[in-house]
């Protein structure tokens, strides 16, 4: 997983209202997707994106 395909999650999350709400089924399900298309565990993939987010 590269920057820029952090770069990309981090813009269809940020479309989310509400992600740790409402809005969490639609984040749980993006946040599945990516980890199955980079063959990835769910908490590897939120380690990659909390680490980079906290850079910024």
């Amino acid at each position: 997983m590269t920057i820029f395909d952090i770069k990309h999650l981090d813009r269809h999350l940020r479309e989310i209202s509400d992600p740790l709400g409402t809005g969490f089924p639609i984040f749980k399900k993006i946040i599945a997707e990516t980890a199955e298309k980079y063959e990835m565990s769910i908490s590897g993939v939120l380690q990659k994106y909390i680490a980079w987010r906290w850079r910024k």
